[in-house]
């Protein structure tokens, strides 16, 4: 499957809301590192966390810089590019743009 805007879920149950970048953030030291794409990321609370602290809904995010174009990549392997950034493994949800 093809990037597309999309939802995963850590395996703790946070939900992680995957957009792809317009390509206007990269900084000509990123295209310089190699960089030509990224994906933005925010991090949603589970419920029961959310019900601890109604402030934490959103509880982190962030973009993760690709060296290939999203729109060419299989999501899966966004999704492992991104789990070192986030911190939590990830699993496809759905997508939610068509």
């Amino acid at each position: 499957m093809k990037m597309r805007d999309c939802i995963a879920k850590t395996s703790d149950g946070r939900f992680v809301v995957i957009t792809e970048g317009t390509g206007d953030n990269l900084l000509q030291e990123d295209i310089d590192a190699g960089y030509v794409d990224y994906v933005n990321y925010e991090i949603y609370a589970t419920l029961e966390q959310a019900r601890e602290n109604e402030d934490a809904w959103s509880l982190d995010g962030g973009m993760v810089y690709l060296t290939k174009l999203a729109q060419e990549q299989e999501l899966e392997d966004i999704l492992i590019e991104m789990e070192s950034e986030v911190g939590y493994p990830l699993s496809f949800v759905e997508n939610f743009v068509d």
